[in-house]
């Protein structure tokens, strides 16, 4: 969870500067910067995505302070809710260029496409699938944040073996 939120935060650092840069012409006038949200903010098992984004942006608009432009977090609560609807929502939204989420692979490979099309970036801090590298590999609009399940089973093998382990079992959901 610590290396997700290091690169959360420098994705949003970078994707924070590219649009400040690109939207900035006038930089008297005040701007500020949405960028949406698409995380289970509440439900079976919160993972305080709220929390740690609202302290990334607080840590931004710090830095940011007297020099014209914010940070501001459209946040869409995606727990029970159809991810596809909020999605077009934040894709309809001319204000926000750049969406966080969303948490699992299912998700980012029905929403994706949909970024793609608009032209907004989609950055999943925890989608892992490996069908998302095939399906977006080409394309510029979605990133994740943490390593695919083959590069993360790979690590894990490889620290095992250098331990010396003989025997591994592996449990895992045959899905995307």
């Amino acid at each position: 969870m610590k290396r997700n939120v290091t690169y959360l935060l420098v994705l949003l650092l970078a994707a924070c500067a590219i649009l400040v840069t690109a939207s900035c012409a006038d930089l008297s006038a005040k701007r500020s910067v949405r960028i949406g949200v698409l995380l289970p903010l509440k439900g079976e098992r919160p993972l305080a995505w709220e929390k740690v984004l609202d302290w990334v942006r607080d840590g931004i608009n710090s830095e940011l302070e007297g020099q014209g432009f914010t940070i501001e977090l459209a946040y869409r609560n995606t727990f029970g809710e159809d991810i596809q609807e909020l999605a077009k929502e934040l894709v309809r939204d001319s204000s926000i260029q750049v969406v966080i989420g969303p948490e699992t692979s299912r998700e980012a490979l029905l929403i994706a496409p949909l970024f793609e099309k608009a032209g907004k970036l989609l950055v999943s801090p925890s989608a892992t699938s490996d069908e998302l590298f095939r399906a977006f590999s080409r394309g510029r609009y979605f990133v994740r944040t943490c390593q695919s399940d083959v590069a993360q089973v790979r690590s894990i093998l490889h620290v095992l073996a250098t331990q010396g382990a003989r025997r591994v079992s592996l449990v895992y959901e045959d899905s995307s």
